[in-house]
């Protein structure tokens, strides 16, 4: 088991999420106990997805976009572009190659990928986004370092990523948004609020230095045109994200303590009713 504190060059998904970062849980697994116990205990169980994996695509895709922006120098060497795509350092997949590429720990991605990382390097330096782009390419920063430490509440190891932190002690994340969806509500949907929290207390803890703010860089890569937006986490986007924390880490723990998994459902008949919106038409004859 690895000692508290922060570890540089750890890659995402072999060593991180399920090498010897394991024994730590991160964002993704507590907000799986925020969805029930029973859901964190079933993906505690599962495998490793193999990178060639459809569901493995979003982790592989998300590696080359952040060695793109954060790690530039790494990303030939570290990642390897597969076809439909008949051009030049484009491979055809085989299963022996697949293999090399496994052993390698490269990670494979579309040239569709590539086209668009290109895309929004030329929007990045367009002088149209100067304030994300200063913070990307900030020289005096600490990068994709994953850190480790233990909860001072319940004693449970936890983990976390930054994608960046600044000289400030400023916390970014970049995040490539992909649906029509709004990103705030994406956010927490998806519980960035609980992944800011998180490196926000990993970060004061392991450093000893405390960090208080937290922002994102949004990659809006739904549909072209392409755009990009800074949003920073307000007090109560921070206050969520530690609610969240707090309800995640010591439900885990009466768990742990209990053995005991429960579902989402609990062993009861409860009530069906109509939407608010529904009843809102209902209550004003409004169908609009």
């Amino acid at each position: 088991m690895l000692n508290a504190g922060f570890y540089k060059n750890m890659s995402m998904m072999r060593d991180y999420h399920h090498g010897i970062g394991a024994f730590a849980e991160s964002k993704s697994s507590l907000a799986h106990i925020l969805d029930s116990p029973r859901k964190f205990k079933f993906e505690k169980s599962q495998p490793e997805l193999d990178i060639f994996d459809g569901k493995a695509k979003k982790f592989n895709d998300g590696t080359a976009f952040h060695t793109w922006f954060l790690e530039r120098d790494k990303f030939d060497k570290e990642i390897i572009l597969y076809k439909p795509y008949e051009g030049k350092g484009s491979v055809a997949l085989n299963k022996d190659l697949k293999q090399e590429i496994r052993d390698s720990g490269e990670t494979p991605i579309n040239t569709d990928v590539l086209e668009m990382l290109g895309d929004f390097d030329t929007l990045l330096h367009s002088g149209e986004h100067e304030t994300a782009r200063k913070v990307i390419e900030h020289p005096d920063k600490f990068v994709e370092y994953s850190g480790f430490w233990q909860d001072p509440e319940t004693g449970i190891w936890l983990k976390t990523r930054p994608d960046l932190i600044a000289s400030d002690v400023v916390i970014w994340d970049l995040k490539k948004h992909t649906t029509p969806t709004e990103f705030k509500k994406q956010a927490m949907y998806l519980h960035y609020d609980l992944q800011a929290y998180m490196a926000l207390q990993g970060c004061s803890i392991i450093t000893g230095v405390e960090h208080t703010d937290f922002g994102f860089i949004v990659f809006h890569a739904n549909e072209k045109p392409y755009d990009i937006e800074i949003v920073m986490a307000d007090r109560d986007f921070i206050k969520s994200g530690r609610d969240k924390f707090l309800t995640a880490t010591m439900t885990l723990q009466a768990c742990l303590e209990s053995d005991k998994w429960p579902g989402k459902y609990e062993d009861k008949i409860g009530w069906l009713s109509p939407t608010d919106w529904r009843l809102r038409q209902l209550e004003t004859g409004i169908y609009d």
